[in-house]
């Protein structure tokens, strides 16, 4: 809810930068649906710009359908967030989740990959992946993949003023 953000938003101006919301794209919803949260999660990003928030925006994706849509919005290069929760309860969608991920850096090519929660071992290697860790899990952050925002010094060097 857009009041709910509203009633917040002097709380999210206190961080450094967000990163964005992350609404599903559980490939088991219905398309519609997918692309809506994919709005909202740009919709979200752009309102927080436009209230003077810095942001990491984050990209997700369901399956190589949404690869059609998913990615729109997003300049390459920069920082991108990505969340792995929910991606590895079996190979499917682990191998669904790496498969998105290497189509996101071919197309977005970012600098640097702000990874939230779960992620498989071998993206840890990356030089160009960093791990978010929090107090919510001990594999990474967030562990609802709702977006976190993060205090100074932690991640400011990677927001963006516009994506």
């Amino acid at each position: 809810r857009l009041a709910a953000t509203e009633q917040n938003l002097n709380l999210l101006k206190s961080f450094e930068g967000v990163i964005t919301p992350d609404f599903s794209l559980y490939g088991d919803l219905p398309r519609a649906v997918q692309i809506w949260n994919c709005f909202r999660n740009r919709a979200l990003a752009f309102w927080m710009q436009c209230n003077n928030i810095k942001i990491i925006p984050t990209v997700s994706w369901s399956d190589q359908e949404s690869y059609l849509w998913c990615f729109d919005g997003l300049r390459p290069g920069g920082t991108v967030a990505v969340s792995g929760n929910g991606c590895y309860f079996n190979k499917y969608s682990r191998k669904r989740f790496l498969n998105g991920f290497f189509e996101m850096t071919e197309r977005l090519i970012p600098d640097r990959i702000i990874a939230v929660g779960y992620i498989p071992a071998e993206l840890k290697q990356r030089s160009d992946v960093v791990l978010h860790k929090d107090i919510h899990s001990s594999e990474g952050a967030d562990s609802m993949g709702n977006g976190s925002a993060f205090m100074a010094g932690e991640f400011g060097e990677y927001v963006t003023e516009k994506y």
